[in-house]
């Protein structure tokens, strides 16, 4: 059948086209077609590659004014070309930038719309408020850019914008945005709104101050609270058995403190001991240095503390305990489900992609110490199998723990260990003399 009379877009329409064909016409990306999937189909598809992929959308033409339309028909386009072109540089964009764009437009919006009404979150915690800033962003969404596409309605799906939404908030999820944990609070003396700056009035029950890093508002001024809580170490009411992310941003992006002391410690005096973490220490002195740190926070001196193996028990202890392991379930299962053998590849990305960045920073911090402990393995005995065995029940915490599970968390962690000089290329190695 003659379809050139039929539609308007000349060379670019193919006719009647299974999938299976278009893919075997569109063979890089930035190629593109105008199809029908069959005689009943009243829609015209663009079909692209783009990513290695077949983007497909309804396709319209106004024969009134000659522009050409995808989707809710939201801006039109002169061209067949120039519709295409600007399709794959937004979506380029997208996949190059997209972060880069969410911020800008994060920090523009800010300044422009309400946040959401605050959410009780009982928590254990009477009277707690918290606010969710990324579900903020879920409900609201923007449009990315100016174009907005929609898939064939044969298979209903979201708009190409959308889909850039959704696929953002996923970044979203990677950073660690913190809400502020509210409380009913009784200031004393005079103290003010850090919203507003007027005095929050009264004799008790002023208003309300964030337990984690006390920033201080009035009730009514709390659903303008942009949330992202910068807590303090001092306010933090236990370090160990805290949320990673907490300790992290407490700690200004680096690494908490509990790590960065013992470690340090460890790398001055301990390595080149044998059965460095796989010697047992003392569990009264664990305990010990466990209530100096919780007491003494980032003033606690290790100096005087001589008992190195008691000091590593104390690292294992500190990352069993966290909240969420460090090596979260959801990254884990990746592993468990993954085919084929474990390549460097998968451990970059999964591990240095898809984990919170707090956990990130935490891991590299570990793993680079762990990487010059299996260097001095002639003298200490441990290498990157024995270290990985010692610590993967610390690490990685799956939801369900068995042989096989242990085995793929060991074989993690002792890849991390040895592909540092890979994973990590700007980095320096210490072996004591």
């Amino acid at each position: 059948m003659d379809l050139s009379d039929e539609n308007p877009f000349g060379k670019a329409f193919h006719g009647y086209l299974s999938h299976a064909q278009t893919t075997q016409l569109l063979l890089k990306d930035g190629h593109f077609l105008v199809r029908k999937r069959d005689p009943q189909d009243e829609d015209f598809l663009l079909t692209f590659r783009f990513g290695g992929q077949l983007k497909n959308f309804i396709l319209s033409w106004d024969d009134s004014t000659g522009f050409f339309y995808v989707g809710d028909k939201n801006k039109s386009y002169g061209s067949l070309q120039e519709l295409v072109q600007e399709g794959l540089i937004t979506l380029y964009l997208d996949q190059k930038a997209g972060s880069y764009i969410d911020l800008m437009v994060d920090l523009t919006r800010f300044h422009k719309m309400s946040t959401p009404s605050p959410v009780i979150n009982n928590g254990g915690m009477t009277n707690g408020i918290s606010f969710n800033r990324t579900n903020q962003m879920i409900h609201s969404g923007y449009t990315h850019g100016s174009l907005r596409f929609r898939k064939n309605s044969a298979s209903p799906s979201p708009t190409v914008a959308s889909t850039v939404s959704r696929t953002s908030v996923e970044r979203r999820k990677q950073f660690d945005l913190k809400s502020h944990s509210f409380q009913i609070h009784t200031f004393q003396g005079l103290s003010t709104c850090q919203i507003c700056q007027n005095f929050l009035w009264g004799l008790s029950s002023q208003g309300l101050r964030c337990k984690d890093c006390c920033f201080s508002v009035h009730e009514s001024c709390v659903e303008r609270v942009f949330s992202d809580c910068e807590p303090e170490i001092e306010s933090i009411s236990h370090i160990f058995g805290a949320d990673l992310t907490l300790l992290v941003k407490a700690a200004k992006g680096n690494v908490p403190f509990v790590l960065e002391k013992c470690i340090t410690e460890i790398e001055k005096r301990g390595l080149g001991i044998e059965g460095i973490y796989r010697v047992s220490g003392s569990k009264e002195l664990i305990e010990r240095l466990k209530l100096l740190f919780e007491k003494e926070r980032t003033s606690t001196d290790l100096s005087a503390h001589l008992d190195i193996h008691s000091m590593c028990c104390l690292v294992k202890l500190f990352l069993r305990l966290l909240s969420q392991p460090l090596v979260t379930a959801e990254v884990f299962q990746r592993f468990l489900t993954a085919k084929g053998p474990l390549t460097v590849e998968m451990l970059r990305r999964y591990l240095l992609q898809k984990l919170p960045t707090s956990h990130q920073v935490t891991l590299k911090f570990l793993i680079l110490h762990l990487h010059r402990v299996s260097l001095n393995s002639d003298r200490n005995r441990m290498t990157a199998f024995n270290l990985s065995s010692v610590f993967t029940p610390s690490v990685i915490c799956p939801t369900e723990i068995s042989l096989n599970t242990l085995k793929i968390g060991t074989s993690v962690i002792e890849a991390l260990i040895t592909n540092v000089p890979i994973l990590y290329p700007q980095t320096t190695v210490l072996v004591q003399s």
